[in-house]
């Protein structure tokens, strides 16, 4: 899979959206209640960052999880004469 630039950025919204650098399409949209943007200000931006970096650090880690190990991948079968 070619890699792809992501950015995160504020939608007119309101919401941020996590999205490939060359589409305008959201992978993700992070909207913030009211309440919480009273309390958070103006770090909501930054916040979404640790948010996405968390689930993409979790994803990789499944990923990670699921791979074979190369020594299975490789096994020499045992051959009995």
């Amino acid at each position: 899979m070619p890699l792809t630039r992501l950015e995160l950025v504020m939608l007119d919204t309101g919401e941020i959206a996590l999205r490939r650098s060359d589409d305008d399409a959201a992978l993700v949209e992070i909207k913030f209640a009211q309440e919480l943007l009273d309390f958070i200000a103006d770090d909501q931006l930054d916040i979404a960052k640790v948010m996405i970096d968390a689930g993409i650090a979790r994803v990789t880690e499944l990923q990670s999880e699921s791979a074979p190990i190369a020594d299975e991948l490789f096994e020499t079968p045992s051959t009995l004469h």
